[in-house]
């Protein structure tokens, strides 16, 4: 309802108290409710319902990975996030975790973990490496990869991938106790 239709004390705005299934069928645009269950406040913005645009909206993923890649030579896909609808104009932090990279045989100059928009091919948005690894099996090599950005509005998916170059075998290590994780965060308006 407009509020140039409103009078008296209906004229303070409040937000509408529902679920998340039980939204306003025919919401108005600016219209604010607060879900119970999820603990929300969202805004219809004409199309759809969003957080407020002014503050970060959170986590959009989290992907663990709870078992070893095993000795690779190659790039290697690791994790995935799972697909989400990115939001023009608008701050992410992607960040890809391995708690362990390890040597396993030949020589290997460094380990580079990536993360990468699309696919294991996708055109790398950022990497970190890890040198000096010809150390046996075992090793405890943790590497963080993090980049803030803008996406372009739509479909989105990210990968972090494992490489380890000089033509010998390293790997990722993750265990329950030892996981590896992708994180997509909206961080706020750009």
């Amino acid at each position: 309802m407009p509020l140039s239709s409103v009078v008296g004390a209906q004229s303070i705005i409040k937000p509408g108290v529902c679920t998340s299934s039980t939204r306003p069928a025919v919401p108005f645009e600016g219209q604010m409710i607060y879900e119970t269950d999820t603990d929300k406040v969202l805004v219809w913005n004409g199309s759809a319902w969003y957080a407020n645009w002014n503050t970060a909206w959170g986590l959009v993923s989290v992907t663990n990975v709870t078992s070893g890649s095993g000795a690779v030579s190659a790039e290697t896909l690791r994790i995935t996030s799972p697909s989400f609808t990115a939001i023009a104009n608008r701050y992410y932090r992607i960040t890809y975790y391995e708690p362990v990279l390890q040597y396993y045989a030949g020589t290997v100059n460094q380990i580079i973990c990536r993360i990468r928009i699309t696919n294991s091919s996708g055109t790398i948005q950022q990497f970190a490496e890890v040198r000096n690894l010809n150390t046996p099996t075992g090793g405890n090599n943790p590497v963080i990869v993090t980049i803030t950005k803008t996406l372009t509005a739509g479909s989105t998916v990210f990968v972090g991938t494992i490489h380890p170059t000089g033509g010998g075998t390293g790997g990722a290590y993750s265990a329950s106790d030892a996981v590896g994780q992708l994180l997509i965060e909206d961080i706020g308006p750009a």
